[in-house]
């Protein structure tokens, strides 16, 4: 082998000695090489991929406005990895959670709705200056774009509506879920009761 393949061949085997060798820092941690530090000088600036929006979660509370039961869209927290040697999980952070909408039936002061077939019952979105749109699905196969909709649910079972509201940036979904009991399984209020 003549003296510059020679040459050739030390360096090609110095320079990937160089590219696998783990530098150690001063905590006496691996940094994780050269290569490792090459890689991530060229990819630091990718964008990260975001988390897919999935909102499904009640809370449950009176509304000031209309007695009822108010449907507030709660964001899910998907866990992410931060790189390194210990992988820890980090919550990703989540938009703010919003009250959608107001569900109540008429008749009856059941929160969540609950009452007897046929049961008619209120669906009321927020009226949000940032809320360009609206979508009820009531469960029973019907649905709505408006934001104030009355729906009678004629058969018993147990229904989940849906909400979603939002605009061109963004949007949230809550659920709620509805009881109607045979005709005549709960009782409407007398005419001393007050009612909605």
């Amino acid at each position: 082998m003549s003296d510059k393949m020679r040459g050739i061949w030390i360096i090609c085997l110095l320079v990937a000695a160089l590219l696998l060798v783990q530098p150690v820092t001063a905590e006496g941690e691996s940094s994780g090489g050269i290569l490792e530090s090459i890689i991530d000088f060229f990819t630091w600036w990718l964008p990260e991929s975001e988390p897919a929006e999935t909102v499904t979660i009640l809370s449950e509370g009176e509304s000031p406005e209309i007695p009822g039961t108010n449907i507030t869209a709660v964001p899910t927290v998907t866990p992410t990895t931060t790189p390194g040697e210990n992988v820890t999980v980090a919550p990703t952070p989540t938009p703010t959670p919003r009250t959608l909408g107001t569900v109540y039936a008429v008749n009856y002061r059941t929160s969540p709705p609950y009452g007897s077939a046929p049961f008619m019952v209120r669906f009321t979105a927020v009226n949000e200056s940032d809320i360009e749109y609206t979508h009820w699905q009531f469960g029973d196969g019907y649905s709505s774009t408006e934001r104030d909709h009355w729906h009678t649910y004629e058969a018993a079972g147990t229904y989940t509506a849906t909400l979603t509201a939002g605009n061109s940036t963004w949007n949230q979904t809550a659920e709620i879920v509805i009881t109607v009991e045979p005709p005549g399984v709960v009782p409407l209020p007398t005419d001393a009761e007050e009612m909605f």
